[in-house]
């Protein structure tokens, strides 16, 4: 599947091509969930219209071990990465986020007014 299956406006060429997207995404979440194995469910979401997400977890052992320790490796570091921002958050009430764009040195404050306070019981 290439780019040729969508236009420069990036709709499909054709139904068919939107179909042929979908079923190959749904046969690759298999293929990923057997090669993981049962601890990871996986997801695809199609950009055909219509379509539901996909979710499949393997009843199976992994049939591969490398591709599963990669997989438990990139989860590992998102779960530490998530502690650390509620950490983060927790510790500067007062502190806000921004994006950095480091080619254009665009820097973009994503809501000026956000602000870090739970809301109250009253709420």
């Amino acid at each position: 599947m290439t780019h040729s299956t969508l236009t420069s406006t990036f709709n499909w060429v054709s139904a068919e091509a939107a179909r042929t997207f979908t079923e190959e995404g749904t046969r690759l979440a298999q293929s990923v969930s057997s090669e993981v194995g049962p601890r990871f469910l996986i997801e695809f979401a199609s950009y055909e219209a219509g379509t539901e997400t996909v979710r499949r977890r393997s009843a199976h052992p992994a049939e591969n071990a490398e591709a599963e320790r990669a997989f438990a490796k990139l989860f590992d570091e998102i779960e530490v990465e998530d502690r650390e921002i509620a950490d983060y958050i927790r510790n500067n009430p007062g502190g806000k986020w921004t994006a950095y764009a480091p080619l254009s040195g665009t820097v973009f404050d994503p809501n000026p007014n956000w602000q870090t306070e739970a809301p109250s019981e009253d709420d």
